[in-house]
């Protein structure tokens, strides 16, 4: 499941969450972040036990689109207990939706090992 988040909310919903959380920087002009939607909604649904999900639409909160997109969208985050991590762009960007479902799905992955070290 993908909740919506926004510049009121994004305190309480993801950096006072005590769980893991997965953000979606997205604009509805985008097709790479329309196209991703799909993958991010299957993606959301197979890792619910690890993390929340959330997107924040960034032509509506200026404040959040500011602080976390820096080269464009789509750009997804990890919050983790104690870390946040943008992930990287992938190396072979799809041309349908930048980050493919396995790339994210590795990139979690990794992310949930290195936390139980």
């Amino acid at each position: 499941m993908v909740l919506e988040t926004n510049d009121d909310n994004f305190m309480k919903d993801v950096l006072e969450n005590k769980g893991r959380c997965v953000v979606k920087f997205k604009n509805n002009s985008c097709h790479l972040c329309s196209n991703l939607s799909s993958i991010y909604t299957k993606i959301s649904e197979k890792y619910k036990d690890y993390f929340k999900f959330f997107v924040v639409d960034t032509l509506k909160n200026k404040k959040l689109r500011t602080t976390f997109v820096k080269s464009g969208v789509p750009t997804l985050y990890i919050f983790g207990k104690t870390e946040v991590h943008e992930i990287p762009d992938p190396k072979k960007p799809s041309d349908k939706t930048w980050f493919s479902e396995e790339y994210v799905e590795e990139i979690l992955r990794d992310f949930l090992k290195k936390e139980k070290e």
